[in-house]
């Protein structure tokens, strides 16, 4: 009898344990959290101000914006910052665009999504090439949740 009454309690206080960390883990990444994916906390509010100035800048109604970084360097950049570190920072909005308009070439594919793509050096956060895309867009895996904190 003594020994179901110590496994009982036992059980209790291991099951306990399992639900405090089960909610603390929940609290703190719960719904609407900002999900850094494999971004340091810089390379995060670097990519998040570039999406917040190009949303601003293209007057955007956005859907989905993500980031991640990748080895390389831009050859040719569109804009005035340099992305020759190694490593290049993706940041990718989807959404509607107003003052961008695309049209497809002729014979080519679309698809329901229009998204624009900043790359620039993640050290700086210097944008160095801006495009605009249309087809369906894809969340690369390992990217980074930008909406939450915009």
């Amino acid at each position: 009898m003594k020994r179901r009454a110590w496994l009982l309690a036992l059980g209790l206080v291991l099951g306990a344990g399992f639900v405090a960390a089960w909610a603390l883990h929940h609290h703190q990444s719960g719904r609407g959290a900002a999900d850094r994916g494999m971004l340091t906390a810089s390379e995060y509010d670097r990519a998040v101000a570039i999406a917040r100035s190009t949303k601003a800048q293209d007057h955007a109604t956005v859907t989905a914006a993500v980031a991640y970084v990748v080895a390389g360097q831009v050859r040719n950049p569109n804009l005035s910052g340099r992305c020759n570190s190694g490593r290049v920072l993706v940041v990718s909005l989807v959404g509607d665009f107003p003052g961008i308009n695309v049209s497809p070439a002729p014979g080519a594919r679309s698809g329901p999504d229009m998204w624009v793509t900043v790359k620039a050096d993640p050290t700086t956060g210097d944008a160095c090439l801006e495009g605009v895309s249309l087809g369906r867009f894809q969340t690369p895996s390992g990217s980074s949740n930008l909406l939450p904190a915009m």
